[in-house]
């Protein structure tokens, strides 16, 4: 899913499909676990499509914070492993790296 398409839904209809991706990410996992799993990549782009589902509000709540959140989510998925935030003083640098961290872990 594109951050477009995460964009253009509704608070309900994100909510919904984050359910949806982390119970389908539940259920690979599980089966990775005892191995069942037919593809092992299964779970790595499930959460790769994980990671744009939601960024916390309460964190962020500047554009260009939630900007940067989703450009370096996107560089991410891309698979590149080194990245660089350069931001001016005082615009929420140790916000927006928190934010990105919880969006990597969730």
């Amino acid at each position: 899913m594109r951050a477009r398409e995460i964009r253009e839904l509704t608070e309900d209809e994100a909510r919904q499909k984050e359910r949806e991706l982390t119970e389908e990410l539940f259920r690979v996992r599980m089966r990775k676990g005892t191995g069942q799993v037919d593809n092992p990549m299964q779970a790595r782009r499930l959460r790769r499509d994980l990671s744009g589902v939601a960024i916390d509000q309460k964190i962020v709540d500047r554009d260009y914070q939630i900007e940067c959140i989703e450009a370096l989510s996107a560089e991410v998925s891309l698979g590149r492993r080194k990245l660089l935030v350069e931001m001016a003083t005082g615009t929420g640098k140790t916000r927006t790296a928190a934010a990105f961290i919880k969006r990597l872990f969730e």
